[in-house]
C-alpha cells in the first residue's frame, strides 16, 4: 500500500481521522511509529482525502518526557497528548502503538456523544456476511464460542464491538485494537444479524428472548463506557434495545461440530 509520507487517513467505525506526521530530527521514533501504524491499521487506512473530517492527531517532537508524580502514591504518569478544540489531539513521537491505541480509542469515545454510537464487552462471527454477537460475563464463553466457530465463520472480534445507528439501521463495526486473539480487521460495517446471551452447558439450547426490560438489565452490563459517555451511551443502548428484536439464550456445549451445525441452520 503506497502511504503519503506526513499524513495518513484512518476510517474507524464510519469516522475520519487525519493523522499527520509533523517535521522531527528524530526520525527513528517518527519512522517506527508510522511502519507500526501501517502496518497494524492497514486495512482502516484510506488512499483518498475523505469529503469530511471527524478528527485530527498532530504528533509533534517534544523534548524530554513530562512525568507526573500523585502525591502519597508512587504512581507516576506520563502525558501521551494534549486536546486542541473538539475535534484535534496533538500527541508525541515518544508514544508507542499501545498508548495510539488509547488516544483513539479516547476520540471514538468523544465522536460517540454526537452520533447514535456505543460499545459492548463482545465477541462477534461473521456469519453469513451478518454479523453475530456473542455477550456474557467472564467465562460465559464469549472466546470460546468464536474459536469454535472460526473454522466456518470467520471471527470479528474477542473483547470490543462498536455498534453504530446509521437510517434506523444497526452496524457492527471492528475496533482497530490489538485482542487477545490476533483478528484481521477492516473498516468495512456488518449488518446485526442477532445477539446471543451465552451460558456454557453440556449440551446446545437455543431460545429467542421477548422481554426487552430482562434484555436491558443484561445487556447493560455488558456496556463499554466512560464516565464522560456513560449517560449518553446508555440512552442510545435504551434505544437499540427498543427496536432491535432478534435476541437469543444460547447455552452451548463445546462440540465445535454441533455449533457449526447450530449456525449453519
Amino acid at each position: 500500500m503506497k502511504i503519503q509520507t506526513q499524513v495518513i487517513f484512518l476510517t474507524i467505525a464510519g469516522f475520519q481521522i487525519k493523522i499527520i506526521f509533523g517535521k522531527t530530527d528524530w526520525l527513528f521514533a517518527k519512522n517506527k511509529l508510522r511502519d507500526e501504524i501501517v502496518y497494524y491499521y492497514k486495512d482502516f487506512i484510506s488512499n483518498m482525502k475523505p469529503r469530511k473530517l471527524d478528527f485530527t492527531i498532530e504528533l509533534i517532537e517534544k523534548k524530554g518526557v513530562e512525568l507526573l508524580h500523585k502525591q502519597y502514591e508512587s504512581k507516576y504518569f506520563v502525558n501521551l497528548f494534549e486536546e486542541f478544540g473538539k475535534n484535534k489531539i496533538v500527541g508525541y513521537y515518544s508514544i508507542n502503538l499501545v498508548q495510539l491505541q488509547l488516544i483513539i480509542r479516547n476520540i471514538i469515545f468523544k465522536l460517540s456523544l454526537k452520533y447514535k454510537v456505543f460499545f459492548l464487552h463482545s465477541s462477534a462471527a461473521d456469519i453469513n456476511g451478518e454479523a453475530c454477537l456473542f455477550l456474557g460475563n467472564q467465562g460465559a464463553g464469549k472466546s470460546t464460542i468464536v474459536n469454535l466457530l472460526k473454522e466456518k465463520f470467520p471471527l470479528l472480534a474477542d473483547d470490543i464491538s462498536i455498534i453504530r445507528n446509521e437510517l434506523n439501521e444497526y452496524y457492527f463495526y471492528q475496533t482497530p485494537f490489538i485482542e487477545r486473539e490476533w483478528i484481521r480487521k477492516k473498516s468495512i460495517k456488518y449488518k446485526i444479524a442477532k445477539i446471543f446471551f451465552l451460558k456454557k452447558a453440556h449440551n446446545f439450547m437455543l431460545q429467542k428472548i421477548k422481554n426487552k426490560d430482562y434484555i436491558l438489565k443484561k445487556i447493560i452490563e455488558q456496556l463499554f463506557v466512560n464516565k464522560e459517555s456513560e449517560n449518553i451511551q446508555i440512552k442510545y443502548l435504551t434505544a437499540f434495545v427498543s427496536e432491535f428484536n432478534h435476541f437469543y439464550s444460547l447455552s452451548f456445549a463445546k462440540e465445535k461440530a454441533g455449533l457449526i451445525k447450530l449456525f449453519s441452520l
